[in-house]
């Protein structure tokens, strides 16, 4: 009942959660986009020009990566930064907010399986989005579409489910899984579940029911209704891989709590109490229906019996 309530029993499977879920933040991150865009062309209009961005560190960084991850940087990505001058080429185009945005989605289309080419587009991703952020330090019309890039990209730190899904390169059906189920820093799954309450409430819903399901098994296994024999120490052993913190995510402190309490009933219903002399047999039974049959002894015992219940 009490893992039932925290929607152990309304979980949808798992897979299709997962897929929603990357959905979902990646249209989130594409509205963020889209906002950031919009605020640019207007202030590009007001200002009648591009805001061109600094290349100064930029450059530096890239001679970095360059010396350090030259054989892993992909050649289109290379290509790319040189076309602005920087890496040893000739400066073709001016580098503004909507082609730093270009050049982000070309780094993430190249993230793959090896960690090191990783680690110099994460190098790249991470100077491109600094460069963006620094670019109006004086302010100007210029300051409403920096400052919005820059919430974006710090909200992208804050939920590696929505980097993820920024970067389009997710594994769909392993979504929650990584990012709710398996996730260790209680801050990042916190932040989480506030974008999903605020923007996406039925979605909000969908992961608690994941996480009630994740319990559910971990208590009675395959059993989908929950009414065989619960595994305690399994069901224990989950509650503490999540931590308090992290219930306190997606459930209430009253839930935790009752959640918890659930947990050592499990535990302490088929243990008898230490010092209790407690017949597991059937004979006590037995002996007052043998009883119950004597002349004048019968109504004492079912007056005693009657008593016991």
């Amino acid at each position: 009942k009490v893992i039932s309530d925290l929607g152990g029993d309304k979980a949808d499977d798992i897979n299709r959660t997962s897929r929603k879920l990357a959905e979902g933040l990646t249209k989130h991150d594409e509205g963020l986009r889209k906002n950031v865009t919009k605020l640019y062309d207007e202030a590009k209009a007001s200002a009648g020009k591009d805001l061109d961005i600094p290349l100064k560190g930029l450059a530096q960084t890239f001679a970095n990566v360059s010396e350090d991850f030259a054989d892993v940087i992909p050649t289109g990505v290379a290509n790319r930064f040189k076309s602005y001058g920087i890496g040893g080429g000739t400066q073709t185009k001016v580098f503004t907010v909507e082609k730093a945005d270009e050049l982000l989605k070309l780094i993430n289309s190249h993230h793959g399986n090896d960690p090191a080419k990783n680690k110099a587009l994460g190098k790249l991703r991470d100077a491109v989005k600094k460069a963006v952020i620094e670019s109006a330090p004086d302010g100007g019309v210029y300051k409403p579409a920096v400052d919005a890039a820059a919430k974006r990209f710090k909200l992208q730190d804050e939920i590696p489910a929505l980097k993820a899904a920024s970067r389009g390169n997710v594994t769909p059906d392993k979504f929650v899984k990584k990012f709710v189920i398996d996730e260790t820093d209680t801050k990042k799954l916190q932040q989480l579940s506030k974008l999903l309450k605020e923007k996406d409430p039925s979605m909000w819903k969908e992961v608690r029911s994941q996480i009630g399901d994740d319990l559910r098994r971990a208590g009675y296994g395959e059993d989908l209704v929950a009414d065989a024999t619960p595994n305690p120490k399994s069901l224990a052993k989950a509650i503490r891989k999540y931590g308090t913190d992290k219930l306190e995510a997606f459930y209430t402190k009253e839930e935790v709590d009752l959640l918890k309490t659930a947990a050592r009933v499990t535990q302490r219903i088929n243990v008898a109490p230490e010092g209790a002399a407690v017949s597991s047999s059937n004979s006590g039974n037995t002996a007052i229906n043998i009883a119950k049959k004597i002349p004048m002894v019968g109504g004492v015992v079912q007056l005693g019996e009657n008593a016991i219940k």
